[in-house]
């Protein structure tokens, strides 16, 4: 099959071959997702061809750039700044930088009005860098046209189009993309514009109050007693209650504490189990404050009784929190068993 092939020029180096000569000039398109100025098509010079998108092509085909599906000579036009462009093959993502392309060739125009047409971007073309490389290890590649500046030193002001090019390590066979020709919502265009004032009146802000807030005849009823280590062992759970702080301005903190009373057997008062046989493991449930935290657990039978429950250093606490905790009564090897009471009393105090 015949091939018309049109001589380009080519800085400081030999010339690459693109098929023949320029058809109309193309205007700027859409902005890509992959970050191209405009969409680029692929078209085979050797089968004189568009290949499909999701198509094989040869490492070794002729393939042209250009911004139309139907005009493979379509012009893309450089700004003003331009003094060259350039062809290139380099990973995705780096394709506005002109030190991390692989392959390369610059090239002067043609003509005066800088446009670029037919750009030949088969990447062993390419004059410099290694093409080798990129058909050796495969991966993500982006090849197109870059306009350039200062004597290829530079790219130009505006002018990068590229599509992406998915390379077989080996044969360095690929495919390529769809270009994206969706038309993108227009930015409304302001008919007018003007000003309103907005005055607002404030108040100095003023602290509320430190509260506990315990449930109405709140209890805790501790499970039905099994034998862990031949001891008398039961468990619950403390009812939740809250420490609401409204004191946004001052914020000097909080301690809560409790006291459990001994447990007093239900029918002979004189048999008790003192309170250090309950072990307390704090929680909070939820909170909205900052700085809060609960207390160490209390193991059964500890030599002190529990007493920190939560608290808050200075500068935090202002919130709601609500705290509950784990409770284990293990009684003494000596217990004469039975229902036995008690009561924990909390306090609340400001730091």
């Amino acid at each position: 099959m015949n091939k018309k092939k049109l001589t380009a020029v080519i800085a400081a180096s030999t010339a690459a071959v693109g098929l023949a000569l320029g058809g109309a000039s193309f205007a700027m398109a859409d902005v890509q997702p992959n970050g191209s100025d405009a969409g680029i098509y692929v078209f085979n010079n050797d089968l004189q061809t568009w290949p499909a998108v999701g198509s094989t092509v040869s490492w070794t085909a002729d393939v042209l750039a250009s911004p139309s599906s139907t005009d493979p000579f379509a012009s893309l036009q450089c700004p003003a700044d331009a003094t060259g462009y350039a062809t290139f093959w380099a990973p995705t993502g780096s394709e506005k930088t002109k030190s991390s392309w692989k392959v390369w060739s610059n090239l002067f125009f043609t003509d005066s009005t800088k446009t670029v047409k037919g750009a030949d971007v088969t990447p062993s073309l390419q004059v410099s860098g290694s093409s080798a490389s990129i058909q050796a290890a495969g991966g993500n590649f982006s090849f197109g046209v870059a306009c350039t500046s200062a004597n290829f030193a530079n790219l130009a002001s505006a002018g990068v189009w590229y599509n992406t090019a998915h390379v077989t390590a080996g044969t360095g066979n690929y495919t390529f993309d769809a270009v994206s020709t969706s038309t993108p919502t227009p930015t409304p265009t302001p008919v007018g514009s003007g000003s309103i004032a907005i005055q607002a009146t404030t108040v100095a802000a003023q602290d509320g109050t430190l509260s506990l807030v315990v449930p109405a005849n709140a209890q805790a009823t501790l499970g039905t007693a099994t034998l862990v280590n031949q001891l008398s062992t039961s468990t619950g759970t403390l009812p939740t209650f809250q420490v609401a702080d409204q004191r946004v301005v001052s914020t000097p903190g909080w301690d809560l504490t409790a006291s459990t009373a001994n447990f007093v057997n239900a029918a002979d008062a004189t048999k008790t189990i003192d309170s250090k046989q309950l072990g307390v493991k704090p929680a909070i449930v939820s909170t909205d404050a900052t700085g809060v935290t609960a207390g160490a657990e209390h193991v059964a039978g500890a030599s002190t009784a529990f007493s920190a429950f939560a608290s808050a250093p200075k500068g935090s606490g202002v919130g709601t929190t609500s705290l509950n905790a784990a409770l284990t009564l293990v009684a003494p090897v000596n217990t004469t068993a039975g229902t036995y009471n008690s009561t924990m009393t909390l306090t609340l105090t400001s730091k």
